[in-house]
């Protein structure tokens, strides 16, 4: 590398360090059009979906974590496909999962962006269910949704920080959004329309209840993991038809335990009985 050539490089706050074949970061990476300028990115060892919405002021990257070992190799995908002035970065949650990839993109030039959003191709909604501060970020025509862990395709619900009723509501608040043909991207999973949604937060309904009745029978968790019927919920989950064991037994004890400590602390809150 020349001299003048490695000033370019690192007077530029857009590039790798260390100039690459275009294959050996592409082959890394799955790019899915969801029509228009909206992208799901997802690194072939990694579970986490990564929003990329191109826009005349740059590309907004939403969740941008494709495993530590991968981001260079993101980086270089994206300043070679799409060759943006301005790198943008909005997260759905806290969670290392979806912001492990920030401090690598602020400090090659990317800007982290906070809500209220000040972008006009993307708005947000905050709702509390998965984590304190679930952020949605949607297209005004109605055409995509990045929801984060609101809706996982890859696993069992995660409504622990909301309870039911933040959950319920988080749901019915994106079945408001769009319409019927708006794709939902989910933190994990692929990509699915409204109809699965619903399917989602019924099938979601009827596991708290489930649990709820196994419990006033008298049932503990360990018990609970052998009911036929809450297995049964819990494969309605298993949406990528996974053949090995969809939650191992230690996850899914964790799971129970979980849904009982809701159920609990929402019982509290609700009072005794009249």
């Amino acid at each position: 590398m020349t001299t003048r050539l490695a000033v370019l490089l690192l007077a530029s706050g857009w590039v790798c360090a260390q100039a690459q074949p275009k294959s050996s970061a592409a082959s890394l990476f799955t790019l899915e059009s969801l029509g228009g300028a909206a992208h799901v990115l997802k690194a072939a060892d990694y579970n986490t979906n990564i929003g990329l919405i191109q826009t005349p002021a740059g590309v907004i990257l939403i969740d941008p974590m494709p495993r530590r070992e991968n981001l260079a190799a993101l980086q270089q995908l994206i300043q070679q496909r799409f060759d943006p002035a301005v790198v943008f970065i909005l997260n759905t949650h806290s969670h290392e999962d979806h912001t492990g990839g920030n401090e690598f993109f602020v400090g090659h030039g990317a800007r982290l962006v906070v809500l209220p959003l000040a972008l006009k191709e993307i708005r947000s909604i905050t709702l509390r269910s998965h984590s304190a501060a679930d952020h949605v970020y949607f297209d005004p025509a109605g055409h995509w949704m990045f929801v984060g862990d609101l809706y996982d395709g890859s696993w069992h619900p995660t409504f622990y920080a909301g309870g039911v009723a933040g959950f319920t509501e988080a749901m019915l608040a994106l079945l408001a959004l769009g319409d019927e043909l708006t794709w939902i991207i989910p933190g994990h999973g692929k990509p699915v329309r409204k109809p699965a949604l619903r399917g989602y937060l019924l099938d979601t309904l009827r596991w708290v209840a489930r649990v709820r009745l196994l419990k006033q029978q008298g049932l503990s968790a360990q018990q609970m993991k052998a009911d036929a019927e809450l297995l049964g919920l819990l494969q309605r989950f298993n949406t990528a038809g996974q053949a090995s064991v969809f939650v191992p037994d230690a996850a899914l004890q964790r799971f129970i335990d979980r849904t009982l400590a809701v159920i609990e602390r929402e019982s509290v809150a609700a009072g005794p009985a009249r």
